[in-house]
């Protein structure tokens, strides 16, 4: 069984790495991207499988 410490640190910088792509792809005007970047985030999220 994994450290939840652990996990907490993977969904930490999951997030700030997620997070940055989004206003990257948002920045360069890439709105489709983002949205499918979103999507794919919010669809493989521990909190949706619920």
């Amino acid at each position: 069984m994994r450290d939840p410490r652990l996990d907490e640190l993977i969904q930490m910088e999951t997030w700030d790495w997620w997070k940055a792509q989004v206003f990257y792809l948002r920045e360069k005007k890439d709105y489709a991207g983002a949205e499918a970047l979103f999507l794919e985030f919010k669809l493989t999220s521990p909190e949706s499988k619920a």
